[in-house]
């Protein structure tokens, strides 16, 4: 069977929709062998992106695109909105939010989860891209 190396796909930017993406890089990242905890990490990653893109990047009838592909070790997911784009000051999602506030952290939390994080805004969207290196695991000798 030929393993998918890269894939994307778009959806309809609501909120009900958020479930059916996550699940749709859960799946890319099973049906390409992606181990714990790197598949968890970039799962929950992906959900954080995929919220802000439906709160605040693109309302409906707009979609949310994502993109899943894998280079060796290397996963690269991307979610990009269709929205007006926004200013974002570089420290902000390097920052922890305050821990009463309720809401400000998915972009700190895709930062502690991956290796990498770029945002890229303009006057027709947002794309946020975050990579995972796969760390090698040994295998347990039988003995």
């Amino acid at each position: 069977m030929v393993q998918p190396r890269a894939i994307s796909l778009s959806f309809v930017a609501e909120m009900d929709e958020v479930p059916r993406m996550r699940h749709f890089v859960e799946l890319w990242l099973r049906s390409n062998h992606v181990p714990e905890p790197e598949s968890s990490d970039l799962v929950l990653a992906a959900g954080e992106a995929i919220n802000n893109a439906c709160l605040h990047g693109s309302p409906a009838p707009r979609s949310v695109h994502i993109s899943c592909s894998r280079h060796g070790r290397r996963i690269e997911v991307g979610v990009s909105d269709e929205g007006e784009g926004f200013s974002l000051d570089p420290s902000v999602s390097e920052q922890s939010p305050p821990p009463d506030g309720t809401g400000g952290r998915g972009l700190s939390l895709i930062r502690r989860l991956t290796d990498q994080l770029t945002i890229k805004t303009t006057t027709r969207g947002t794309t946020v891209t975050f990579v995972r290196e796969i760390v090698p695991r040994q295998r347990a000798r039988s003995g």
